[in-house]
Parts: structure tokens; C-alpha cells; sequence
């Protein structure tokens, strides 16, 4: 009977690098009899392709849900007659906190097939920084303003409340494992399915220097919507200050990087966690809040001059190329503004 192996996060413990390893161990995973499937659901329809076609695959029905997990399992076992393969994995951090979006799907699912979620959970103190500088400074995820760290903390804490409905709904499908510091995610996930996965040794998705972090916020806090970390890098002409992000460069450095905004965040969720703990028998909120980075001004003021020359330069050749491309335009017109009076 064929298995799919769910690997759905959390984010930020690791998942970029075990995708990549998935997807660059072909020979590994053939000699253990199985196949990588993939982040997206584009064998179930081209149109469930990358992050729009996810974003189209969560938003169905529970009835078509039902019927693609049926069509998938059907998949999976064709390709188990045709193939010399058993297990077909399947990795995306979105759907750990998409349960209730994909709940029809995955328990159709486990009543066609053999089934088995993997997901890592991260102590509280260690995720809460990473996760609000991916997802509040470089892709704000929010509408409105950049929040401070007791804002964003609160809604990211959202990510664990999932954790015990996806073992409500699967039971010993489910395999949480515990990601913190020594443990390497990849030899972990590696001895979970039994195939050693090779790494290329790039460090993915590596925090960014606390100057650029700063910079990308204050871009990002000019506008209501949702924006990807690649608006920042397109954006060098900020509307005025908005929001609740402070002037001094100072204060802007506490409003984002003062960890000890997190204490009342994870004391309010605090109950969760234990029951986590309860369920499994893994501590995710004794671990503590890493002390907030140092302030060095000197640093931070040297790297944030050093960026505005770049930006400033970069301003005037895009300004220099827009004004050549205006006076043609307006040379253009000017003659047809000629040539329609002569007529």
C-alpha cells in the first residue's frame, strides 16, 4: 500500500533546508523507495500550481476536498504500481496552521491511504524572534503599520494552537518532533523516514543584518498591505512616518528587538503550550527568551549610511533614466501636437 508522508512545518524550524534536500536527493530517495511530491498540489491540477494555485487548493470545498484526496490517493497508488516506490513526501510549513481549511482533505485522505504527518514545534522563547522578523519585518504579513513585538508575537502565537487539533483529527498519524538548538532538522527528518538526505550546506533564509532589518521595516511600514520581502528592495521612495514606529533610531532599535516584549505574549498562550506538553511530552516554554541583541549605534548608523549611499545612488540613476524618457515623451507629443494643428 502506498504512504504519503505530510511534512507541515512549523516555519522557521528548519523547512527550507529539509525541501532542499528532498529535491536534491533523487538517487537517496529512490534507493529507499520514494519519491519527493513536491510543495504544491499540481498533480492534482495544474491550477493548484505554486502559492496562488496553494492559496486556490485551500480555499475549496469540503466536498471537493473530499474528492481530491480521493483522486490523490488513487494517484499515489498508480504510481506505486508503476514506479519501484511506496512513500511519496510532501513538504509545506502552510498547512500546519490550515487545519480547518484542510481538514475534509486529510481525513478522506487517511481513510484511503496510509498516512503520516510530521511537523516540528520549537520552543516558544527561540521561534518567537525568528518568526516576527520573517514575518513581520521582511514579509510583513499584516495589514496596516509594522508591529511592534508584542503585536506580532500575539498573532504569531497563532501557529501553535493548531498542533493538538491536527492530532485530534490524525492521532499516531501524527509525528511532532522537537526543534532547538543542537538539533540538526535534516538528520532528524532523515532518520524519520529511514533515508539520509544530503545537504548542499547553504544556509537558508539567514537573518539579516539588524541595519537592513530596520531599513526593510521602515519601507514596509508605508503602506496598509501585505507586502513580500521583495517591495522593500523595489521601494526607495517612503511616504512620510505613519504608524506607531518611533523617530530615534534608538527607540526603533527597542520597538523591534526588545525580546523582553515577549514575556506577557507567551504568558497569555502559556496555558496551550502545557497542553501541548501534556499531549506529547514535549517542552516547548521552559526554554528562554534570548536576551535582546546588543545596541551598537556606531554599527547599526555605519551599515544604515553605507545602504542610503547605494539607495541614493540608485535613486539618481532611476530618476536621471525617468527624466530622459519624460522629455521624449513630451518632445513626441509636442509634435503631434503640431502635426494635428496643421491639419
Amino acid at each position: 500500500m502506498a504512504e504519503a508522508i505530510f511534512h507541515i512545518g512549523m516555519g522557521k524550524t528548519g523547512t527550507s533546508s529539509i525541501q532542499a534536500a528532498l529535491r536534491d536527493s533523487p538517487a537517496a530517495l529512490r534507493a529507499g523507495r520514494a519519491r519527493y511530491m513536491g510543495m504544491w498540489m499540481g498533480q492534482l491540477d495544474t491550477a493548484f500550481e505554486g502559492l496562488a494555485g496553494f492559496n486556490r487548493f485551500r480555499d475549496q470545498d469540503a466536498s471537493s476536498h473530499r474528492r481530491l484526496a480521493e483522486t490523490l490517493a488513487r494517484q499515489l497508488g498508480d504510481l506505486a504500481e508503476r514506479e519501484d516506490a511506496t512513500r511519496f513526501i510532501f513538504s509545506n510549513e502552510a498547512y500546519l496552521p490550515l487545519l480547518e481549511n484542510f481538514r475534509p482533505f486529510f481525513e478522506r485522505l487517511a481513510e484511503r491511504i496510509d498516512l503520516r504527518v510530521v511537523a516540528y514545534a520549537r520552543p516558544v522563547g527561540s521561534w518567537l524572534p525568528s518568526a516576527c522578523a520573517q514575518w513581520s519585518v521582511l514579509h510583513k504579513t499584516n495589514a496596516g503599520p509594522v508591529e511592534s513585538l508584542a503585536e506580532a508575537g500575539d498573532r504569531m502565537m497563532a501557529q501553535y494552537a493548531p498542533i493538538t487539533g491536527w492530532i485530534d483529527l490524525l492521532g499516531e498519524r501524527v509525528t511532532l518532533r522537537l526543534f532547538e538548538r543542537g538539533i540538526d532538522p535534516l538528520a532528524d527528518f532523515s532518520e524519520l523516514i529511514g533515508i539520509k538526505l544530503g545537504s548542499d550546506g547553504l544556509e537558508r533564509q539567514a537573518r539579516l543584518p539588524l541595519s537592513e532589518q530596520m531599513l526593510r521595516a521602515a519601507v514596509n511600514n508605508q503602506v496598509d498591505a501585505p507586502c513580500l520581502p521583495d517591495f522593500a528592495e523595489a521601494t526607495f521612495l517612503p511616504k512620510k512616518r505613519r504608524g506607531r514606529m518611533p523617530l530615534a533610531l534608538s527607540e526603533r532599535f527597542r520597538f523591534l528587538f526588545d525580546n523582553s516584549q515577549f514575556a506577557p505574549v507567551i504568558e497569555r498562550h502559556a496555558p496551550m503550550l502545557r497542553e501541548i506538553e501534556a499531549r506529547t511530552g514535549i517542552d516547548l516554554l521552559s526554554a528562554p527568551v534570548p536576551d535582546a541583541p546588543a545596541y551598537d549605534p556606531a554599527v547599526i548608523e555605519d551599515e544604515i549610511i553605507g545602504s542610503l549611499l547605494d539607495i541614493a545612488s540608485r535613486q539618481s540613476v532611476q530618476l536621471r533614466r525617468a527624466e530622459r524618457r519624460l522629455n521624449d515623451m513630451e518632445r513626441r507629443l509636442a509634435a503631434l501636437e503640431t502635426r494635428l494643428a496643421a491639419k
